[in-house]
């Protein structure tokens, strides 16, 4: 039996109410630990609308972590660099009106590194990524995850210093 870290969800994917179900079923993880697995990937309270959100930016893809792994609730990928060793991931755990707190692996997401390791192995992120976490309402996260993502990207240019600007 395999180990299910992440589901990626697609946009298509998210349409559905029954997102999980049909993901699961795709990766024919039908076994023993059928009714498990769906619950360790279900979403609840707001999730579902939180990664509806996610999924109309395109830019990002977002991986559904099992929730009896201690991942956080979420992986968000920024594609939107061609090389993978550049691309910014994000563990994300949503708290239903707490304020956002960015960069603090909470115990939620002890095990966010695993997650993003079973990513890497499909070749979406660089073996070496490290996650930035954020933390909050989901509403909140919305809005800061454009920053988080950032601030965690390499520069592509280097800074020039002009000669002729001295301090």
């Amino acid at each position: 039996m395999r180990s299910h870290l992440v589901l990626r969800l697609s946009r298509a994917s998210l349409a559905r109410r029954d997102v999980v179900t049909r993901l699961l079923a795709r990766l024919d993880a039908r076994h023993g630990g059928w009714l498990a697995l769906v619950h360790a990937f279900a979403f609840k309270d707001d999730e579902l609308a939180f990664a509806r959100a996610l999924a109309a930016r395109t830019h990002l893809w977002i991986y559904r972590v099992n929730q009896r792994a201690f991942g956080g609730d979420f992986v968000v990928v920024d594609v939107s660099m061609p090389d993978p060793s550049r691309r910014v991931a994000i563990a994300v755990d949503l708290k239903r009106g707490r304020d956002v707190r960015a960069d603090r692996a909470g115990i939620q997401m002890q095990h966010a590194t695993s997650a993003l390791a079973e990513i890497a192995r499909a070749g979406v992120v660089g073996a070496e990524c490290a996650p930035r976490y954020l933390t909050g309402d989901a509403r909140l996260v919305l809005g800061a995850i454009d920053g988080v993502i950032a601030r965690g990207r390499p520069l592509t240019r280097p800074r020039r210093r002009w000669a002729g600007l001295r301090a």
